[in-house]
């Protein structure tokens, strides 16, 4: 039996696009690097990333633009991204087995952190759980290589976009994010469907 976990990254950002994972993970794997990516400090996850794409059995990221989220909404378009990745994982999976497509399914339970599940259909056993990402180390891993390629994507988008200081707060919604786009307007990567609340009036980019 093997275990798929797959989880999101960048849902509730304000700018950027939001990530997913699909990770299978050998009976071998060290877990013991692995956590919910929140928990990890940013040393821990690039260390964790570079052993899981090294080790893993099976990997994939997906992500959806913010244009697509503004177009589809936001649940959406992170069920579009879990699936998109696991469609990619799993046609690895059948390629790479020797046994017939089927009983391929039969061996694999597939988890997904939330309460929502991506349409992955099949013959594999299928859970959606809340707060997985902190009790499988397959979705712990899935949580962590969403995670460190949505990061890395959006310290690309720094430099594309310096005044958002996307190297800082990754598009999310901080204080100092929300007052740059006061002082700046929205980005070319705001979601702008997305409501926020205002900043405080003595909130600055001065405060950086």
């Amino acid at each position: 039996m093997l275990f798929c976990g797959i989880d999101e990254a960048g849902r509730g950002a304000l700018a950027g696009p939001v990530y997913a994972a699909a990770v299978i993970l050998p009976a071998s794997f060290d877990v013991s690097i692995l956590d919910d990516s929140k928990k990890l400090s940013p040393k821990r996850r690039e260390i964790a990333r570079t052993a899981i794409l090294d080790g893993a059995l099976y990997w994939q990221i997906a992500s959806v633009p913010s244009e697509q989220i503004d177009k589809i909404n936001i649940l959406q378009a992170t069920l579009a991204a879990m699936k998109e990745a696991f469609e990619a994982l799993f046609a690895q999976y059948g390629r790479k087995t020797s046994n017939a497509l089927a009983d391929n399914e039969k061996d694999l339970t597939v988890i997904v952190d939330g309460n929502q599940l991506p349409d992955i259909g099949g013959n594999f056993k299928l859970i959606a759980e809340p707060k997985a990402d902190g009790r499988y180390p397959c979705v712990m891993a899935a949580s962590i290589l969403a995670k460190t390629e949505r990061d890395h994507r959006m310290m690309e988008y720094h430099k594309q976009y310096p005044l958002y200081r996307y190297d800082l707060h990754k598009g999310y919604g901080t204080k100092l994010h929300r007052s740059l786009i006061g002082l700046y307007g929205a980005s070319p990567i705001q979601r702008q469907r997305f409501k926020f609340k205002n900043v405080p009036a003595n909130f600055t980019a001065d405060h950086i």
